[in-house]
């Protein structure tokens, strides 16, 4: 989790903003509207990484090590050792909701969890 959530979470956040702001230059089909460049889309999603780093950050060492407490001993105990692997999938769901809310918000307050 030292290693792996710094930079999951930077190169989420990050990527997504480049990779969101492509597809809208795919789409856009009048000419007479501005298209982003790469040096646009970099500097937008550095802008998001070093804006929400601090609290997805923070946010995932509330989630995850709460989520393995409960796999590796409510679920490992009470149900099946199958239902592990899907406890980890909805997580991940989760998790990937709340990436997605906080890199792509527009108001600043929605979805803060400190």
């Amino acid at each position: 989790m030292v290693v792996w959530t710094p930079s999951s979470v930077c190169m989420y956040m990050y990527l997504t903003t480049v990779f969101r702001m492509q597809f809208e230059n795919i789409l856009v089909t009048d000419l007479q509207e501005k298209r982003s460049t790469l040096a646009e889309r970099h500097d937008q999603g550095f802008r998001k990484v070093t804006s929400n780093f601090s609290e997805s950050y923070s946010a995932s060492w509330l989630v995850w090590p709460l989520s393995d407490a409960i796999n590796f001993t409510i679920v490992a105990r009470y149900f099946s050792p199958h239902f592990r692997a899907t406890w980890d999938a909805g997580m991940g769901l989760l998790w990937n909701t709340y990436m997605s809310i906080i890199t792509f918000r527009k108001d600043e307050q929605f979805g803060k969890l400190f």
